[in-house]
């Protein structure tokens, strides 16, 4: 599956696409990575979710060309105000997967271990549209479901 880009207000970031096999329309997934950023693992997760028949986007929360220290420290603090270029990027995938014409319009997101809180968080934010939403934690994979039909 291919490898693409977000544009988003602090510049463009890397982000892997999944997508089903056959024909749309698919719900979408946002993939959010660990600490360790977009790795084989998370592309593998992305994979699987694809193989399920949602259209998964996983972006690089990482890859805004600054020393990788220095985007997860920004990052870290970006969680903690619950806004900022990871946020962007969050919201970038969830817009890019909610205008595919293969797409259904509804997204999730899910994040593991770190990104798990960014899901969590995005999910809640004040910008997204709908008061509803569910979480499920599943403690073995450290990874976090959140159903939010954005």
């Amino acid at each position: 599956m291919p490898d693409t880009t977000l544009r988003t207000p602090a510049g463009e970031v890397a982000a892997y696409l999944a997508l089903p096999a056959g024909q749309g329309p698919w719900p979408g997934v946002v993939v959010l990575h660990e600490l360790l950023g977009l790795n084989a693992d998370i592309r593998a997760q992305a994979d699987r979710f694809a193989a399920r028949g949602y259209v998964a986007l996983a972006p690089d929360l990482f890859s805004f060309r600054r020393p990788k220290a220095v985007c997860v420290l920004a990052a870290f603090r970006a969680l903690g105000k619950r806004s900022g270029p990871a946020f962007d990027a969050i919201e970038a995938a969830r817009a890019a997967l909610a205008a595919r014409a293969d797409a259904t319009g509804r997204v999730g997101v899910i994040g593991f271990c770190m990104g798990g809180a960014y899901a969590f968080a995005a999910a809640m934010s004040a910008s997204a549209p709908l008061p509803s939403s569910a979480v499920i934690q599943a403690c073995a994979s450290s990874a976090f479901l959140v159903v939010r039909p954005w």
